[in-house]
């Protein structure tokens, strides 16, 4: 009898332990941000230019590369942004309201990289946010025919994961240099998941995190002695528990801090984006 009671407190312990962690998740995330910055702010209007560059992209651990041209344009009476991310593996099309929340989006994989639409499991896809409905819906498509549907549902601030480095700048360009937490979706598989990004000064990106190891030409693009302003992004709550896998983004620490570089994720999938300076406009 005593031992099962001892065997109850340590079951009482462990969901508490586990509730605490998703309580954490779901609650700290969105509070952070929007007490450090205004969450609903226009932030596009402080893009003054057109934003293009090419950059060159490593995936599946670097086992496939691709150059990509990349675009950010923004309509000054609406403060809508339009950003377009094209190459030979991966086309992506989108728009963003002027608080740079994701509107839609249309993703497409190129269906030749096979191991790469294997891993994800389709090779199309397409996602509209509802801010009034506070809801995010996802379709995903294979060989031309739907194979799925997913719907998010959010109560405040939230983000999409693969338009960070856009937000990122302009919130480096509006002055702000703080750590924050905030919810991300993840539009590969459809999930929601609290994050921490915390900001760091560097002058060599190498250094960073020595897991991860830069692809040659990319190491040698992103020139030891630069001043850099670089976020990593880690898992928060229970998901950080047991995901220890981070990213980083990499921007130029003089105004208008232009992208620079993006890496990293789980060991053999690593992904790895840098700008070829040359090819800046």
């Amino acid at each position: 009898m005593k031992q099962n009671h001892s065997m109850g407190k340590i079951f009482i312990i462990v969901v508490t332990l586990f509730l605490s962690c998703i309580i954490t998740a779901d609650s700290r995330a969105y509070d952070d941000l929007c007490k450090q910055v205004a969450c609903d702010r226009n932030l596009s209007s402080l893009i003054k230019h057109d934003i293009m560059g090419i950059c060159r992209s490593y995936s599946l651990g670097g086992k496939i590369s691709d150059r990509v041209v990349y675009s950010v344009r923004v309509n000054k009476k609406s403060g809508d942004v339009f950003f377009e991310f094209t190459g030979d593996i991966t086309k992506v099309k989108s728009i963003m309201d002027s608080s740079l929340t994701l509107k839609e989006d249309i993703k497409h994989i190129n269906p030749a990289y096979k191991e790469l639409v294997t891993l994800i499991g389709w090779d199309k896809r397409e996602m509209l946010w509802e801010r009034n409905k506070r809801e995010v819906r996802i379709i995903y498509y294979l060989n031309d025919k739907e194979i799925k549907r997913k719907k998010i549902t959010y109560e405040k601030n939230l983000l999409d994961a693969e338009h960070l480095t856009v937000y990122l700048q302009c919130l480096l360009m509006s002055g702000f240099r703080g750590d924050f937490d905030t919810d991300v979706v993840l539009g590969a598989k459809g999930w929601k998941l609290g994050v921490e990004l915390r900001l760091i000064k560097a002058h060599d990106l190498s250094q960073i995190d020595t897991k991860y190891v830069l692809p040659k030409d990319m190491e040698a693009a992103v020139r030891s002695g630069d001043e850099y302003y670089v976020y990593e992004l880690s898992f928060s709550g229970f998901v950080g528990f047991f995901v220890r896998i981070k990213y980083y983004f990499a921007f130029s620490r003089k105004y208008p801090h232009h992208f620079i570089a993006y890496w990293g994720g789980q060991k053999g999938y690593e992904e790895y984006v840098f700008l070829i300076p040359e090819a800046m406009k």
